[in-house]
């Protein structure tokens, strides 16, 4: 064997061996990448959610005072009344903020969900 042909057979090699390196690390990268976009997804949608009940609290509780032995006191209803905000407020942040993580079906059925809920609230509060 020559020194040439043991030289072109290193070269191979080792040019072998960074192409190998480059597309591991590519499809390393993509996977995280991808993984922490679901890590992202799963936080808004879990806040989201959490918004939502928060939001729903409210009609519920105040449903649930027409009851015969249910009622609530006023710093009940105000409590609620401000878990309703926050959670409003709260849906309304996350939506804008995380708009690019979000499923666009989402982006078009929370507007009218969150109006539903904040158009029931207002009742509820013109009621008492």
């Amino acid at each position: 064997m020559t020194w040439e042909v043991f030289l072109s057979q290193i070269a191979i090699g080792g040019i072998t061996a960074v192409i190998a390196a480059l597309i591991t690390v590519h499809f390393a990268i993509k996977r995280y990448i991808s993984e922490k976009l679901w890590e992202k997804r799963a936080e808004a949608y879990g806040a989201i959610l959490e918004a939502l009940h928060d939001m729903k609290r409210y009609p519920d509780g105040l449903l649930d005072s027409y009851e015969p032995g249910r009622e609530i006191s006023e710093g009940q209803k105000k409590e609620l009344f401000a878990k309703y905000h926050e959670g409003k407020h709260e849906l309304n942040r996350r939506v804008e903020v995380e708009q690019f993580f979000l499923a666009d079906n989402l982006l078009t059925e929370i507007p009218p969900s969150a109006r539903t809920l904040s158009a029931l609230g207002t009742r509820m509060t013109d009621t008492q």
